[in-house]
């Protein structure tokens, strides 16, 4: 967790005065996470989640399934699943569709599903702080790298005529999955996308 923080706070803590955040929630908490990690937003046309069936081998139930990404397939972990959320009441009734959020690693693309996405702010550096001890403990998230205060207002953010601002827990999104999930997810992927493609290809042999 502290090698997570330390690379957030480094590179932009250290050397920028503000970040820019891309504000999200799950659970009923209100999240940020750094726009440089995140390269593409779903809307609920393209976000349609194909659920994956039962697979042999995967212990962990972060990957709900998959959906189409730049035409191929895109695995999808839940952001909620992974840290023990419970989703917003109108996803669990159907009202209103979770939202994916596509972040790249080293081993590909990447879709995490949140319950909603609001909007991209700019978050002054004076007003991240680190995370208190209290809400380690109470989040078990270990990709939290800083708790900010919001200085504008968001449909999910408020601030006050003092200028006291809403509370944001900002998230690397890449340091959610450790690596050998990430190799798992990608494996499941591939083998996936491949198996679709050759049974739509159709066998142009013949026998003479």
């Amino acid at each position: 967790m502290e090698s997570s923080r330390q690379s957030h706070q480094g590179s932009t803590v250290g050397y920028f005065d503000r970040i820019t955040v891309l504000i999200f929630r799950s659970g009923g908490i209100v999240f940020g996470a750094d726009v440089e990690e995140v390269i593409e937003i779903l809307d609920d046309e393209h976000s349609k989640i194909e659920e994956l069936p039962d697979t042999p081998g995967l212990m962990w139930d972060d990957l709900v399934g998959f959906t189409t990404f730049r035409t191929e397939e895109l695995a999808v972990i839940s952001f909620n699943q992974q840290f023990g959320l419970t989703p917003a009441l109108d996803n669990v009734m159907g009202i209103e569709s979770a939202q994916v959020i596509v972040v790249q690693n080293e081993y590909g693309y990447l879709g995490i599903q949140v319950d909603q996405i609001d909007t991209i702010i700019d978050l002054e550096i004076e007003h991240v702080d680190p995370v208190p001890s209290f809400v380690e403990v109470h989040l078990e998230v270990e990709s939290l790298w800083g708790m900010g205060k919001a200085s504008q207002s968001t449909d999910m953010l408020s601030v006050t005529d003092e200028g006291m601002g809403d509370v944001i827990m900002l998230v690397g999104l890449n340091d959610i999955l450790p690596d050998d999930q990430k190799r798992l997810i990608q494996t499941i992927t591939y083998s996936k996308f491949k198996n679709m493609s050759e049974t739509s290809t159709p066998n142009l042999t013949s026998e003479s």
